[in-house]
């Protein structure tokens, strides 16, 4: 199978060297030694997309969880990418890596549990027993202080499903508006739920969200990824 994969696509690279002509031959076309291994500073890209960069962690040490967001390239890749694959952890752990850039076959691992370490070698592991005799593979993750999240709300609301932009602070007061509370809501008693990393236990919390509405900001507090309101129905009296 390696032999295959490997002569595959090295013919595949040959032939697209031969079809490249002439413009493939130009001195001037051919990147400066220094120029090809220099670090690209922030300063150097187009203002639009130094803005836009998330910070990426290596160190093998960290622990990746579902929604981390990687990146991923192999450096004996025939297809050459220039830049980074970015991939997803799925919500169980799962994730695909494409054995080459563009390509649909990938390999499959749950990253459930492990770090950035294990995940690296879990990877050359599959990689150097199918498709390549040697896999240098380059695998670091998005700071998770650039991630989103997601807030869950229950009861008398429209949507239950309230996303965090990344960067962005929001109160509970923005969240329970944009969930858009029914006429039934009872906004005197939402209940706020939040997970003690301590002790692996959420916490209540009852807030007057009606006074927030009001002007009282005391109790507007921001909002976590993971959290749960509850907002009640009214009670009547007949």
């Amino acid at each position: 199978m390696k032999a295959l994969f490997s002569t595959g696509l090295l013919m595949g690279c040959l032939w697209a060297a031969g079809s490249s002509g002439h413009a493939a031959e130009r001195p001037a076309e051919k990147p400066h030694p220094a120029a090809a291994t220099a670090p690209v500073k922030a300063s150097d890209k187009p203002a639009a997309e130094a803005a836009v960069e998330t910070p990426l962690l290596a160190s093998d040490s960290v622990q990746l969880e579902p929604g981390d967001r990687l990146r991923f390239r192999i450096k004996e890749d025939p297809a050459a990418p220039k830049q980074a694959t970015a991939l997803l952890v799925g919500a169980l752990g799962d994730i695909e890596f494409p054995i080459t850039a563009g390509g649909s076959t990938t390999v499959t691992l749950n990253l459930k549990a492990k770090t950035l370490g294990q995940a690296r070698a879990d990877l050359i592991k599959k990689l150097e027993e199918d498709y390549y005799v040697k896999a240098t593979v380059e695998l670091t993750v998005e700071d998770r202080t650039q991630k989103g999240g997601q807030v869950m709300i229950f009861g008398e609301v429209r949507a239950s499903k309230i996303p965090l932009p990344p960067g962005e602070k929001r109160t509970i007061l923005d969240v329970i508006l944009d969930a858009g509370p029914t006429e039934f809501a009872n906004l005197k008693k939402v209940k706020l739920l939040r997970l003690d990393p301590a002790t692996k236990k959420s916490i209540p919390k009852i807030i007057d969200v009606e006074k927030i509405k009001k002007g009282d900001e005391n109790g507007n507090v921001y909002v976590l990824d993971g959290d749960k309101i509850e907002v009640p129905a009214r009670s009547f009296n007949f």
